[in-house]
């Protein structure tokens, strides 16, 4: 931790807000690995509607990351943005009858979080994806992205190769423009929609990637959050396994068909189990429209 005593100024709005830095420090970004800053400040407000103005101001632009006012009082705080961790405010009253209010502030310097393009390397395969709707987050630590993009030609039949085989089960990923360095993921839940069905034809994808890290750790305690069969899939999967086989072994008890007969089909359907799934189950009118 450094002790310091500085100022620098943060654009609220229309107001730039003096907020002296007492402490600064850093620690690592579990999304991208770089060094962030932590700053621990001081700031005043000299009356109840500025109170007001401030605090709903810090809380409203905290989110996107409150910018710092450029210029010479910036210092090296100069071009970042902030996040507000914790709040807290005092307020005193002077022999006049004027009331001070008195904020600490512990703020955490904010990231880009918007890649500019998905780099896939699943074995010998390399596809770019430029994601037009993206999130990411860490779930005890480990990385967990949700993102919609359309992909066709050599990207399409990549994404839905590993959607429906899983193999191979874990592929790297690079954020590029969050970070160069590669995440080992899987696919989560994965959501389609056909966008155009003449050449080239293009799907947009609504992808859940869970890194490796989120399955080597205790699984009871993650659940299947993030896998890709919901109850309505189980349910209607487990209805349609239950007819399919009571309408084979009526057939065989009839005579319209033999044993043989029913056991091919039963392989033939488990040859094709996973397209039909992809296709059947996955497959949504807008993934767009459905977020």
């Amino acid at each position: 931790m450094q002790t310091i005593m500085t100022m620098m100024y943060l654009q609220l709005g229309e107001l730039q807000v003096p907020v002296e830095v007492t402490d600064a420090r850093e620690e690592f970004s579990g999304h991208s690995g770089r060094p962030l800053t932590l700053l621990s400040g001081r700031a005043t407000a000299n009356s109840d509607a500025s109170h007001a103005q401030f605090s709903a101001l810090l809380a409203e632009q905290s989110d996107a990351g409150v910018p710092t006012v450029d210029g010479a009082p910036a210092g090296q705080y100069s071009g970042k943005r902030w996040r507000l961790r914790q709040q807290s405010s005092t307020r005193s009253t002077d022999q006049r009858g004027r009331q001070t209010y008195t904020y600490a502030l512990e703020l955490r310097e904010a990231e880009h979080l918007i890649p500019d393009q998905l780099e896939i390397t699943a074995e010998d395969t390399v596809v770019l994806l430029t994601p037009h709707w993206y999130e990411e987050e860490l779930s005890g630590g480990h990385l967990i992205v949700n993102c919609r993009l359309r992909a066709d030609g050599a990207a399409r039949e990549t994404l839905r190769r590993l959607a429906i085989t899983r193999l191979p089960l874990y592929f790297d990923v690079r954020r590029l423009g969050i970070s160069g360095i590669p995440r080992s993921v899987r696919l989560g839940q994965v959501r389609w929609s056909r966008s155009a069905a003449e050449a080239p034809i293009t799907d947009t994808f609504a992808l859940t990637l869970v890194e490796r890290s989120y399955d080597d750790a205790d699984r009871l305690s993650h659940g299947n959050a993030f896998d890709q069969t919901g109850p309505y899939e189980r349910e209607h999967g487990a209805y349609l396994h239950g007819l399919a086989n009571g309408l084979l072994t009526s057939l065989v008890a009839k005579g319209v068909i033999t044993q043989e007969d029913a056991d091919s089909m039963k392989a033939e359907a488990t040859a094709g189990i996973r397209e039909r799934e992809f296709d059947l189950f996955w497959r949504r009118t807008d993934v767009d429209a459905d977020a």
